[in-house]
């Protein structure tokens, strides 16, 4: 029989004073992991902030700003996307040393900047049209918007390099600091305007200086490129993350067509004030985000020896219950209070739908979480259900004449049936390979 060796307590390993603790604290993954999340944490909660003191600002105007973040955030799914392809193919070694590493991000950037110089043009000539589509007044808003979207890919390609280099304070940091300048910016210039235009724009001014900081800390982390060094092509990066791309840009879709359709088949008012309970009811959509981030790594790390990580799928879903049940509870009996509480007596108008939006986020919060659970068995076919179901929103909300309530029930059907059909793939998937590569947590 084999002696079994000895192992150290973990209980003596442990260090008994604050001070020799700090410098295994922070090299613990766990807490690096935990203290990114928490930084994505805070910038919602800034988020939070800033919708709650626009809303109040712009009172029936706010719809308008809802609006044009709902096509921001569309617009910036490839960026996450790729930040999630760059850390991974940085992390593995793939993209060389740090002096490839700099000469990659050199190409990327002046491709990145190409880019935004066509879409510049694009939007200032398409202004009118953008507008239309947004149903905002506000022209040159609605064009900054897909060059914010710009900026976000070059923020998203630092992000990832630093990730990759395991540098996730500076990451952290930007994320909160991108919240923060929103909210100081945003609600600066908004309050002293009391402009939608001037209020979005403090996004793109946070994003700009968040860009400018983070080429300051890569210069510090990076070597200096040399006459030998090896820059991978973007184009490569995209071919490896195309599934993720297109399967979360298709729930972005499905999360925020109803907020920019309701401009187009709703006054004012009634717009904005659906905008308002869409924010509120999407409390579960936000939480399933931070639920991912455990779901992805450790569904991932099971298929690659051939599990079935179903009990990590019902777990996720175990999470999501807890946080929607309680929500739903609580907009079914106090709608209006929540509204009034949080936005004002002026965008209370669709508190009856507030309870029905609830459940249609809670769905497509069971739908995100399937997506990223066939993502890390490696399956493609799912993309067919996202694209049916974003199809169906896109048919039904701006075509079906109903009241905010039957709106809200619109979005539910589009969304539920998403969600039935997908949990059903999850339940039945098995891993293709080892892992999956292209999985994604924004």
């Amino acid at each position: 029989m084999t002696e079994r060796t000895a192992q150290p307590s973990a209980r003596r390993l442990r260090p008994t004073a604050w001070r020799e603790a700090l410098p295994v604290l922070r090299e613990s993954e766990t807490i690096k992991a935990a203290a990114l999340a928490a930084a994505y944490v805070v910038a919602i909660g800034l988020g939070l902030v800033f919708t709650i003191v626009a809303a109040r600002i712009l009172g029936d105007s706010y719809g308008a700003l809802a609006r044009l973040t709902s096509f921001y955030l569309i617009l910036s799914v490839p960026g996450l996307a790729l930040q999630a392809a760059v850390a991974r193919e940085v992390a593995v070694g793939d993209l060389g040393s740090p002096a490839d590493l700099a000469a990659s991000l050199r190409v990327w950037l002046k491709q990145i900047a190409i880019l935004g110089g066509v879409v510049l043009v694009a939007s200032v000539l398409l202004r009118a049209p953008l507008a239309d589509l947004l149903h905002v007044d506000e022209e040159w808003a609605a064009a900054s918007v897909p060059v914010t979207a710009v900026v976000w890919l070059a923020v998203s390609m630092q992000r990832g390099l630093l990730q990759g280099v395991r540098a996730y304070s500076p990451v952290g940091v930007s994320i909160v600091a991108e919240g923060g300048g929103r909210l100081v910016l945003g609600i600066g210039l908004g309050g002293a305007t009391s402009s939608v235009a001037w209020t979005w724009f403090g996004q793109l001014l946070a994003l700009v200086a968040v860009f400018v900081g983070l080429i300051w800390v890569l210069r510090g982390r990076l070597a200096p490129p040399t006459p030998s060094s090896r820059a991978e092509r973007m184009r490569d990066l995209i071919r490896t993350a195309w599934v993720p791309i297109i399967g979360l840009t298709l729930l972005a879709v499905l999360q925020n067509t109803d907020v920019i359709v309701s401009g187009h088949v709703f006054v004012k008012h009634q717009a904005s004030a659906y905008a308002a309970a869409s924010v509120a009811a999407k409390v579960p959509y936000w939480v399933t985000l931070g639920i991912a981030l455990y779901l992805l790594p450790e569904a991932t790390r099971r298929a690659a020896v051939g599990e079935r990580p179903l009990g990590v799928l019902g777990r996720s879903l175990g999470l999501l219950a807890a946080v929607a049940l309680p929500s739903l509870l609580i907009f079914a009996a106090a709608a209006e209070p929540v509204l009034r509480l949080g936005f004002g007596a002026k965008l209370t108008g669709a508190s009856g739908a507030l309870a029905v939006l609830c459940l249609a986020y809670t769905m497509l919060s069971a739908a995100y979480l399937a997506v990223q659970y066939l993502l890390a068995l490696r399956q493609e076919l799912f993309l067919v259900v996202l694209g049916a179901a974003a199809a169906l929103e896109l048919i039904l909300l701006p075509t079906v004449s109903v009241s905010l309530n039957g709106y809200a029930g619109l979005v539910l059907i589009a969304q539920g049936a998403g969600a039935v059909v997908l949990l059903a793939m999850a339940l039945r998937a098995r891993p293709h390979g080892a892992g999956n590569p292209e999985a994604v947590v924004p």
